[in-house]
């Protein structure tokens, strides 16, 4: 009984055929696949047991129609442009993993799924995001409009991307990553924050700050990763200590690195 089906590396046309899928799947996950449009309007793919979807550097897979009622999480990272029309019900997604990319994309102007997502609230309790970079306003909107949906978030986990540019100024950026933080500090749920990749820019110390002076809820901030200093134990340490010295609007919050 197959359970787990991973796809890599070619194209799925159902232009006049519908595509079938095991009906005991718990687990899907297509890698480097491209989907090409169906003429079959009634054309829906139903994976009754699905409970872990992922699309991996895929382009179109917004023509991938698809019904999974169990379906818990859902990856979408490096995918190639295209005009969205996403025919997944993301009602029962508890785990929502995207890159920065992803997120510009599927709450982007005129975007069908922009709208939908706009106007519903999802019921996501981890929220993973790559390759976030806090100084390009585009991302940071998309991220706050993302948040804004997901009033029940009970754990944030970010991988930050790219290098600093000094040349950005930094009100600017701080009053993005202030909206970003007023978003998320009524959120009584929000107890676990993660940080990969983390190189203690003045931009990422800045969100880190707000986030622990303004959400209350915080049990727990996690440095999985200080990359940049993997070689410098002096530098990690002197972050780490600056990090330590930030107010803190719990007073149960546990910093961990």
């Amino acid at each position: 009984m197959l359970k787990i089906l991973h796809l890599s590396g070619f194209s799925i046309e159902t232009l006049n055929l519908p595509c079938t899928l095991p009906p005991n799947l718990t687990s899907l996950f297509f890698e480097y696949v491209e989907f090409c449009p169906t003429n079959l309007s009634d054309y829906v793919v139903d994976v009754p047991m699905l409970e872990n979807l992922t699309f991996s550097s895929c382009k179109n897979i917004f023509h991938f129609k698809i019904t999974a009622r169990k379906l818990c999480s859902l990856t979408i990272k490096y995918f190639y442009r295209s005009e969205l029309s996403l025919s997944i019900d993301l009602k029962s997604i508890c785990t929502l993993e995207l890159d920065s990319y992803s997120v510009q994309t599927i709450l982007g102007t005129g975007a069908t799924m922009g709208h939908r997502l706009q106007q519903n609230v999802l019921n996501v309790e981890l929220l993973k995001l790559s390759a976030l970079h806090l100084q390009r306003g585009v991302e940071t909107s998309a991220f706050v409009s993302l948040l804004c949906i997901c009033p029940k978030l009970h754990e944030l986990e970010i991988c930050f991307w790219g290098t600093e540019d000094t040349t950005k100024a930094t009100d600017t950026t701080s009053k993005r990553l202030k909206k970003l933080c007023s978003v998320v500090q009524t959120y009584e749920r929000l107890h676990i924050l993660k940080f990969a990749s983390f190189r203690g820019f003045k931009a990422e110390m800045l969100f880190i700050k707000e986030m622990l002076a303004g959400v209350p809820s915080l049990e727990r901030v996690i440095f999985m990763g200080t990359s940049m200093y993997e070689y410098d134990s002096y530098k990690k340490h002197e972050i780490i200590d600056e990090v330590l010295c930030f107010p803190r609007a719990s007073t149960e919050v546990k910093i961990v690195y």
